[in-house]
């Protein structure tokens, strides 16, 4: 039972180790994201159904006009283009140094917020969890044997 215990404790340790890893690398990305400043300004997108493209057009310190492909699906042999964004106004946020670098409609570091929380708050149920079974052997005796039976059965069905 000791090294079923072992074996759990030390799966949960990797796991929290890996979420850990991730989260570090989202805060990176979320730092980088942050000190490109992104900037909010107006925009508006115009279809044009012809050449099945998108019309981009925003002003910063002039004025940015870009071209968006429809986006195609082919599901059983039936291909379709619809436009990737609504016609109409939109809010375009664009780096400060680069108005080049944009994304239409969402903030890409409110995004990178969203997804630093939640693996935030997956290492420190991930941590509070490797305490508990590190505090109850008896518990993660069962649970390391119960995962072991899962990894054994699980190997003899796939073959």
């Amino acid at each position: 039972m000791q090294g079923l215990a072992d074996y759990k404790i030390i799966k949960s340790g990797i796991s929290v180790v890996v979420i850990f890893y991730l989260l570090c690398s989202a805060i990176s990305f979320l730092i980088y994201s942050m000190s490109k400043n992104y900037q909010k300004t107006e925009g508006i997108i115009n279809t044009n159904t012809s050449n099945q493209t998108q019309t981009l057009t925003y002003t910063v310190d002039k004025e940015y006009i870009k071209i968006i492909p429809f986006q195609i699906t082919n599901i059983n042999n039936v291909t379709t283009s619809n436009p990737v964004y609504q016609t109409g106004n939109c809010i375009v946020y664009y780096a400060k140094n680069n108005p080049n670098d944009y994304n239409i409609n969402t903030n890409p570091v409110f995004i990178l917020e969203i997804a630093s929380g939640f693996l935030c708050l997956l290492v420190i149920i991930g941590i509070l969890w490797f305490l508990f079974l590190r505090s109850n052997r008896g518990v993660a005796g069962v649970l390391g044997g119960i995962d072991a039976a899962q990894t054994v059965s699980d190997s003899f069905l796939r073959r």
